[in-house]
């Protein structure tokens, strides 16, 4: 089955992501993203990442109302991205703009209205990701732009095409899944009393309420792949060439 995703609705520059179907292709592009994704630089970025969503639960706190997903669930992983990959204080607001236009375009917002909010905060996000790359190329950082930048794999680097399509994909899916995850863990303790009274008591369960939210309600409910050939499945033949929907919501769930 081959990947039909594309996040921008556009195949370029997403021809060489961890995506693509050739192997040959593939494998070096992931070696070298997890080669940039090292224990190292985590550890050095997560001390920020903490005080980013300390200072967002900070002011939800100040509110007389919440709104987990609009002023937690979404701005939190955007504030993330923003500090692996190195957003100067400067830049700081714009980018965290163009991230929410980008993925959440406001409640209410659809049609075309919404398209042209989403296109707006992508174009944002590829300008200055390009002007960063170009910057990190010249002066290299402790980010995960630079990280990208240094990584080889078999005499290979990548492109910058390549480092702003990992970025990129990295921005669109991380942001949503954790905001996503986010949201599904608060609906399983709203709705089962006895879970949030242990995780209240024992705060050490909480990466396994985590681990259990992504199997029960995973944030990834289904893809769609392409048959590379005809392919028999349950006495159904699926001809080469068919979109084929994958509902992963199914998985790990125990039939009733």
């Amino acid at each position: 089955l081959r990947d039909r995703t594309d996040p921008l609705g556009d195949p370029e520059p997403f021809e060489a992501t961890l995506l693509v179907p050739e192997p040959a292709l593939r494998s070096p592009v992931r070696a070298m993203v997890q080669r940039a994704f090292s224990p190292a630089l985590l550890a050095h970025h997560e001390r920020r990442v903490r005080t980013a969503a300390h200072t967002l639960v900070d002011r939800v706190l100040e509110r007389d109302t919440l709104d987990l997903v609009g002023q937690v669930a979404l701005p939190l992983p955007a504030a993330a991205m923003a500090e692996l990959l190195g957003v100067g204080p400067s830049k700081r607001a714009a980018y965290m703009r163009w991230a929410m236009e980008a993925l959440s375009p406001g409640p209410g917002v659809s049609g075309a209205e919404r398209m042209r909010r989403l296109r707006a905060g992508l174009d944002g996000l590829t300008l200055y990701l390009n002007e960063l790359l170009a910057q990190r190329r010249a002066e290299p950082a402790d980010d995960l732009i630079s990280a990208l930048i240094a990584a080889e794999e078999g005499g290979m680097k990548l492109s910058d095409a390549d480092v702003l399509t990992v970025v990129l994909h990295l921005l669109l899916a991380g942001n949503e899944g954790v905001a996503d995850l986010i949201g599904n863990a608060l609906e399983a303790l709203t709705t089962h009393p006895g879970i949030d009274e242990g995780v209240r008591a024992d705060t050490s369960r909480i990466p396994a309420l985590l681990e259990e939210t992504l199997r029960h309600n995973s944030p990834v409910l289904g893809q769609l792949r392409q048959t590379a050939h005809d392919v028999q499945l349950a006495g159904t033949t699926i001809p080469g060439g068919a979109l084929v929907g994958c509902d992963a919501g199914f998985l790990n769930v125990s039939r009733i």
